[in-house]
């Protein structure tokens, strides 16, 4: 007798039927929209899936009829019952939702009812069984004739042998009018018994075809970017774990690719059996790498090594469970591997919150990217070994979770070598302050060795009277000596005199010259002010006049810098300085001048540095001056500022006849002109010779950059935020250090 069963009843519409409407699966790519969500979006997407299918009722839409919730199953644990029998029997049950058996070598038969609305003329319409990896699917479908039609359909049987060409299995349905058919569905895998059963218009079916290839084609060629990635990271470090994650890289975008059911239809559609040891295999090893690749990432080896064995059983358990595929036996270790493969995931949780409750930065990362996966892949594990989930469709949910997954493993794994990279650089540190510890006791052992040896050479010279007239001369030898240290000593105060000497005669010099310089510049401005408006030569005269005093002062400066940089017993005023600042006011002084354009390329904040402010100004006033007294009228000065680290780098450039090969090296020595003296150009040759002993005692260099074009020249300023007191102060320390305002 047959139990009675409910009649399903889909909703009417005006729909295409037949093979041929299945043509337009050729312009997929054409139809669909792609919604990028990130982390959120996919937990969203999970959570409304879970609700969605919650519901007890059918989902009827215009386009489609969900099947959960009114399926019938008898499970056919030897697999022999026949259609004739299976009719007939008193076995079945009803299921809550989709059919969920795990790892199974038992065959089941679905048995639904459905019923063609009186006032509708479409007849035609789609079954879709939403797993792409059952090995066997038979739809018995009665005819009109009173018998039963027969439709093979599975894993097992070539892409190019189906009916309907999908990723999923899609069986033709025709439904007669007024009349309710029941439909027989035998199943049968050997690797996880999962069926989500959807009925759908022909047409309805095709645009979530569309939609759905589109989805899976933009988030695989985004995991195959990460892969990409991955192996050239690899190929450049040629680090091994690297490339191990590479592997698992590979090995986890492979599974999901399997799991989509992309392998059977697009790259082995004639290797049916192929594709689906495929599935399992690559999962596998997918388990098998990521439990290998985690324990280095995670430090397990290092902070728990009983752990670290529990990773690597893990790991063998998976490539051993890829070797079962091969010889038939998955299903005996399906199971386990899928359990240890989330007791892993939870594991790794743990330890990435441990790290970050030590204050690794790092765990984060790992939180992230093993929450992720945990989130997604849990389900999928729970689904795989026969739990029921309440969750129709994974495939994009899960693929978003792959791709965030990587991109904070990746972020993990480059703070690792970061952190790698400064404790070997503290242990560097570390041996080298060593070293110089175990010299300065060599040392000491060395001196403590010699006076010893000296008070033994003593003892034997008083026992020995051979020896006295050779103490005797030691003696007078050691009064000459220090009679000639003294006659130094003299010398050198009266050299240090006359330094002195010569410095207050060359600040007398400058003050006498200010002086009148004042007084002209001061005339020069009044006459300016007086006749001003006025045309004629006495403007051009007055100008003369302000670039004679410039060129005078200018001189003036540069002969005291030269001479306070000549002197090693004057140290340096250190103040903080805003370079942005000073080579701002630089550039409105040039600027004023009116003859070329100016180029300042300087950051937005300031950027300050120890050292004096007007030696730095001489520096950068000399190497912009040159600029401005080489470059052609209207040509452009660039000046930029950047900072690295501890290092600062000035450039000035200019678009002037550049300088000759032959003389770059002769440049920076003192009093040398070039081509100046030969073009008419004024000067003592000392400015870019100051220019670099004024950033030498800052602790940097002036350099001439290599030419990279026909016309101009370059000098590159580096200079330090805090220059060591030996490059400041020169050769000896002074007691009393002076600052240029001593002689202005």
């Amino acid at each position: 007798m047959i139990k009675r069963r409910r009649i399903l009843r889909p909703a009417q519409g005006h729909h295409n039927s037949g093979r041929t409407a299945f043509a337009r699966l050729h312009v997929i790519g054409r139809r669909g929209r792609f919604v990028f969500a990130v982390w959120l979006g996919a937990i969203l997407i999970l959570a409304a899936g879970a609700g969605s299918c919650l519901a007890a009722a059918p989902t009827i839409a215009a386009d489609s009829l969900s099947l959960a919730g009114h399926l019938e199953v008898l499970e056919d644990k030897s697999g022999a019952l026949t259609f004739d029998q299976v009719k007939d029997a008193d076995g079945f049950r009803s299921l809550p939702g989709n059919l969920a058996a795990g790892f199974t070598r038992s065959a089941f038969w679905l048995r639904f009812t459905m019923e063609r609305p009186k006032d509708s003329t479409d007849a035609a319409w789609y079954l879709e069984i939403g797993m792409p990896y059952l090995d066997h699917l038979d739809l018995y479908e009665p005819t009109s004739d009173g018998g039963i039609r027969v439709t093979k359909s599975g894993g097992d049987l070539p892409v190019s042998a189906r009916l309907v060409p999908y990723r999923n299995f899609v069986f033709p349905l025709t439904l007669p009018e007024g009349r309710a058919q029941t439909y027989y569905l035998r199943v049968q895998a050997r690797h996880t018994m999962t069926v989500q059963a959807t009925l759908w218009t022909p047409d309805g079916f095709h645009k979530k075809a569309a939609a759905e290839m589109l989805q899976l084609g933009l988030l695989h060629g985004a995991a195959l970017i990460i892969v990409l990635l991955a192996a050239i990271q690899f190929l450049i470090s040629r680090d091994r774990l690297r490339g191990e994650f590479a592997v698992y890289v590979i090995c986890l975008e492979g599974t999901f690719f399997c799991n989509d059911g992309l392998t059977a239809w697009l790259l082995l559609p004639d290797s049916p059996h192929a594709a689906g040891m495929l599935v399992s295999a690559i999962g596998c090893l997918a388990i098998g790498t990521g439990a290998w690749v985690s324990s280095p990432l995670l430090e397990v080896g290092k902070r728990w090594p009983r752990l670290h064995l529990v990773y690597r059983a893990i790991a063998y358990g998976g490539f051993a469970a890829a070797i079962s595929v091969l010889v038939g036996q998955y299903s005996l270790v399906a199971a386990p591997v899928q359990l240890s493969s989330i007791a892993l995931l939870c594991s790794q949780i743990v330890l990435a919150a441990i790290r970050i409750g030590q204050g690794d930065r790092a765990g984060w990362m790992f939180l992230g990217a093993f929450g992720v996966q945990i989130a997604a892949a849990a389900v999928l594990i729970l689904r795989n070994i026969g739990f029921s989930v309440p969750i129709t469709n994974l495939d994009v949910p899960l693929q978003i979770g792959l791709a965030f997954h990587l991109l904070f493993l990746n972020l993990g794994l480059g703070k690792r070598y970061k952190d790698m990279e400064t404790e070997r650089r503290l242990a560097q540190e570390a041996l080298l302050a060593a070293s110089r510890r175990y010299e300065q006791e060599l040392e000491q052992r060395v001196v403590e060795r010699t006076i010893d040896l000296a008070a033994a050479n003593r003892a034997l010279t008083t026992g020995n009277q051979a020896l006295t007239g050779e103490i005797e001369k030691r003696q007078q030898t050691e009064a000459e000596l220090i009679e000639a240290r003294e006659r130094a000593e003299a010398a050198l105060s009266v050299q240090e005199l006359a330094l002195r000497e010569q410095r207050n005669f060359l600040a007398m010099i400058s003050h006498e010259f200010r002086t009148p310089l004042t007084i002209i510049a001061a005339a020069a401005d009044m006459a300016s002010a007086l006749f001003k408006g006025k045309p004629g030569k006495l403007e051009l005269e007055l100008a003369k006049i302000r670039r004679a005093l410039k060129r005078m002062t200018g001189l003036m400066d540069t002969c005291l810098a030269d001479e306070w940089l000549e002197s090693s017993l004057v140290g340096i005023g250190y103040q903080d300085i805003d370079l942005k600042a000073l080579l701002t006011e630089i550039g409105a002084e040039t600027a004023m001048l009116g003859t070329h354009r100016l180029c300042l390329n300087l950051p937005d904040e300031a950027v300050t540095m120890a050292g004096h402010k007007e030696l730095l100004r001489i520096l950068f006033q000399n190497l912009v001056g040159n600029a401005v007294k080489y470059s052609p009228q209207n040509g452009e000065i660039r000046i930029s500022l950047t900072t690295s680290s501890d290092k600062i780098l000035v450039m000035v450039s200019d678009d002037g006849p550049g300088i000759h090969e032959s003389i770059r090296d002769q440049i920076f020595e003192k009093f040398f002109r070039g081509s100046a003296a030969a073009i008419g150009q004024g000067g003592a040759g000392l400015g870019i010779y100051l220019a670099r002993r004024i950033a030498e005692r800052h602790g940097g260099n002036v350099t001439l950059d290599p030419p990279e074009v026909e016309r101009g020249a370059s000098f590159t300023v580096k200079l330090l935020q805090t220059p060591s007191r030996r490059s400041a102060e020169g050769d000896v320390e002074s007691p009393h250090p002076m600052s240029l305002e001593k002689y202005e």
